[in-house]
């Protein structure tokens, strides 16, 4: 984005507009803010990290953990698998 920003003043107009946006975006991508993600399949909460984890990303890895157990999301998935 630095690049193309660099290349003229247009550029760094839309970048500088679309910046906040594009943020947003790519921190949905990033693995320490979400921690990680259910292993579907097994009976019981299992949450699949990045390898190299920071202390940040495995502490919301633990969150998502209780989060599923607050929602109760494994009895909800083995009802759904049930009914279907």
């Amino acid at each position: 984005m630095k690049q193309f920003a660099k290349t003229n003043v247009f550029n760094k107009l839309k970048i500088g507009i679309t910046a906040p946006v594009l943020k947003q975006i790519f921190n949905g991508f990033n693995y320490e803010i979400y921690g990680g993600v259910p292993l579907l399949g097994v009976k019981g909460v299992v949450i699949i990290g990045h390898g190299s984890s920071s202390p940040l990303a495995i502490k919301n890895m633990i969150v998502a953990a209780l989060n599923t157990i607050k929602t109760n999301i494994c009895n909800k998935i083995e009802v759904a698998v049930n009914e279907a």
